[in-house]
């Protein structure tokens, strides 16, 4: 009985922290700097333990921090969600945007639950906050971010950043 009073109190506090990242996610992202996209995912990828391949990343421009949360989210529910072995990480200069597509070999997301992935609290397991919270962190860097999946064919999520 004590144990489960604990998991509970875990669970909680994790959900109130959850909901103070959203909230400041929403909010002021820190100064923005040249990120070198290379670099980022390679120190990303040290924390996975997942094959992940980038090819020939761009400079960006944002919160560092910020963005690597982004990073750690979507590989997160790739490997949690999708059941994904294998994550590909490209990107595409434009005149005026950065296109990163960040792109998974996992079992995919149904119909019926990709229009609500990025609802707060929409989750079949876990918190549902992780994919709300790297789309405001999106927002907040003035981008935006879309989904495209095919079930049993994996998951591409498209990031657009202004340059």
């Amino acid at each position: 009985m004590q144990r489960r009073i604990i998991d509970m109190t875990k669970k909680m506090e994790n959900f109130v922290n959850r909901q103070l990242e959203l909230a400041d996610a929403g909010k002021a992202i820190g100064e923005l700097e040249e990120i070198d996209l290379n670099k980022m995912i390679d120190e990303v990828r040290k924390t996975h333990s997942i094959e992940i391949h980038r090819e020939g990343l761009s400079m960006i421009k944002g919160d560092s921090q910020r963005l690597k949360e982004v990073f750690h989210n979507l590989i997160d529910n790739a490997i949690k969600h999708g059941k994904a072995d294998r994550i590909e990480i490209s990107s595409i200069k434009k005149k005026d945007s950065c296109i990163i597509c960040v792109k998974d070999n996992g079992k995919g997301i149904s119909g019926e639950d990709i229009d609500n992935i990025f609802n707060m609290g929409y989750s079949k397991i876990g918190t549902g906050f992780g994919l709300t919270i790297v789309k405001k962190i999106i927002e907040a860097h003035d981008g935006s971010i879309s989904v495209k999946s095919r079930e049993r064919k994996g998951t591409t999520f498209e990031i657009v950043l202004p340059s």
